[in-house]
This record gives C-alpha cells, structure tokens and sequence, in this order.
C-alpha cells in the first residue's frame, strides 16, 4: 500500500463511501493508535491523525521482511490482533475466573465491539441473534461446544436464544451467570448502582452468582440465584452479593402458544368482577396479582382499557374500586376498602 493508496481509503472513510471492509480497517488502524469518535475530530486532528497511522503502517513496511509482501490485509491482521489480546487482557484482569486449569487463555474467540451510536445485530453459529449496544463489547468461539454454548458480556446486550434443550445459553457477564434454553431477555449493567440487571421478555432465565473452584481455577453453578419469568427482572448487587427481584417497568403482554388467550386480548368491561379482570392481565402478563380480601374481589368495573399500558390500568382498575395497588416482589397486591 502507498500513501497515495492510504489516503484515498480514508477521504471514502470520511464521506461514508467505503465498503464494509474498508470501514472495518480503518477502524482498526484507528484502535491501533488509540483513537476514539475519529468522525467527530476537526480537519486540523485529522491531519494530525493520518500522519500517526501511516507513521505505524511505513514503519512495518521498511522491515526487511515485509517490504515485497506486504498488503492492506496484513495490516487489519496486525490490528485485530493487537485488538484481540487488549480486550482478552481487559477481560482476564476484571474476571479472572476466565483462566482454565492451566492458567493460559482459551483460544479461537471472536470479539465484536460496538462502536457506533446505535445498536449492532450480530447472529451467532447457533441461530440465536445478540442486539448489542452502543459501546458493549461480547466475546464468544467461533463453534459453540457440544454440551454448552457460552458467551462473555461487557455492557448492555439483548438476546433471543435459538432453543435447544441439550445445549443450554450461558451468558457470563460481571460477577453473574445468566443460563437458558431458549428465550429472549435483556443484560443490562447499572454504574449508578453498582448493580447488574437481566430482564425476560419470553421464556424462563436462571440467573446465578459466579463461584469459582480455587483448586482449579472454574466457574460453576451457585446457591445464590433466582429464577425469573417474563415481564420479571432480577437486579444483583455486587458488593452485598444480593439478587433482587421485581416486574419490569414496561410490562408486555407475553407471547403465548395457549388457544384459549385471544392474539389481541380485549380489554373492554362490564359490570366485570374484579376477580375475572384480574384472571385475564395474569393470564396475558404473566404477572401475579393478589387481592387483600374476598370482598374486592366481587366490585364490579365497567372501563374500556384497551392499549392502555400495564400499570395504567392498575391504576384505573383500583381507582374505580376505591382500592391502591404495590408491587411485592414479582407479585402485585391490591388492597382498599372497595366498592359498597
């Protein structure tokens, strides 16, 4: 590659002209020297910033070795190597359960690291599809084992997992462990609260704290865990090594395989017992909802809820029967005097 040639790739960069790969390399360069957000620096730090690039790149070129056979893949190699063991060794310095018995790095994973402002859809060998977003980063092998498939998680990711009983989903991410067989929910890490959140959309998750094996240096299963549902959330904290469940903030309605659930329910009553209000958002929701005594059970409610949103309609529902409502964990408890 000349400079000539150099330059031309990174003016297609600039004006968002280049190729898949092209971008790919010129990223990689651009990791190489240590730069982040290059397309919001000013002319004058382009400047400045091409001259450290070629610099790299000119001074692998006048190695005797490489100076007939070099070629712009060579670079984005070199790049991505350099890459590769920075992230392997960020990793193994925060997670050092990532070790196996012999103390040496497991080989042949592949790394993808969003950089962009949006989130990046990555589909795995598997089947399963990983939204990763904007500067997460996740790490898994280039073919799945045959009794496990397991992944690792810098930052937030939302994953919908291609079923398969015989081989079950582990996401390691922080100090916890997400396993499934096949379902769809969210990983979320919390900086504020030194905490780490996985939220269900479908299926059944077992979250579980890493415990290590001192002897030989693994990660197995722990007592501290929970198992959630969808529309559930499970927060851990770290530092008091502390799982906390709850009902997610934006309750959807589940997907559901039962012939008796309507695909789009209706939410219009009349003169409707609580009670058989209270069947149809359990059965649609997932949700639990106790009520304090038989006596609300009975109030009546004439309200057409339809799209209205999950706690929206608590509230109306309680309103209309003199009654409040809290949430209890995963469960919801409705309380009050009721009607007369």
């Amino acid at each position: 590659m000349t400079k000539k040639d150099f330059n031309i790739l990174l003016e297609k960069y600039l004006q968002g002209k280049s190729t898949p790969e092209e971008i790919q390399g010129i990223e990689d360069w651009l990791d190489l020297v240590g730069s982040e957000d290059a397309k919001e620096k000013s002319d004058q730090d382009w400047g400045k910033l091409k001259s450290q690039i070629w610099l790299a790149i000119e001074k692998d070129i006048n190695k005797p070795k490489l100076r007939i056979f070099v070629r712009w893949k060579k670079y984005l190699q070199i790049a991505a190597s350099i890459i590769l063991i920075s992230s392997i060794s960020f990793w193994l310095y925060n997670n050092p359960n990532t070790l196996n018995s012999n103390n040496k790095v497991s080989t042949g994973l592949i790394i993808k690291t969003n950089p962009t402002k949006k989130y990046f859809k990555i589909m795995l060998t598997d089947g399963s599809l990983v939204l990763l977003a904007p500067n997460a980063s996740i790490s898994f092998p280039k073919q799945f084992s045959k009794t496990s498939r397991e992944v690792f998680l810098e930052g937030k990711a939302f994953f919908e997992i291609e079923k398969n009983p015989k081989r079950p989903f582990l996401v390691h991410s922080s100090n916890i462990i997400t396993k499934v067989l096949g379902t769809s929910f969210w990983v979320e890490p919390n900086s504020d609260k030194k905490s780490i959140e996985v939220k269900v959309v479908t299926g059944k998750v077992s979250v579980y704290e890493k415990q290590v094996n001192l002897k030989t240096n693994k990660t197995g299963n722990s007592s501290n865990g929970v198992i959630i549902t969808p529309n559930q959330k499970v927060e851990f904290y770290k530092s008091a090594k502390v799982f906390v469940t709850g009902i997610v903030d934006n309750p959807l309605i589940i997907n559901t395989s039962e012939d008796q659930l309507p695909k789009t329910p209706n939410y219009t009553f009349q003169d409707t017992p609580i009670s058989e209000v209270i069947a149809l958002y359990e059965a649609n929701y997932g949700i639990n909802i106790e009520v304090e005594t038989e006596h609300l059970k009975n109030c009546p409610i004439t309200a057409n809820l339809n799209g209205v949103t999950y706690y929206t309609a608590l509230e109306i529902i309680c309103k209309t029967i003199n009654a409040k409502y809290e949430t209890k964990g995963t469960s919801i408890l409705i309380s009050g005097k009721g009607c007369n």
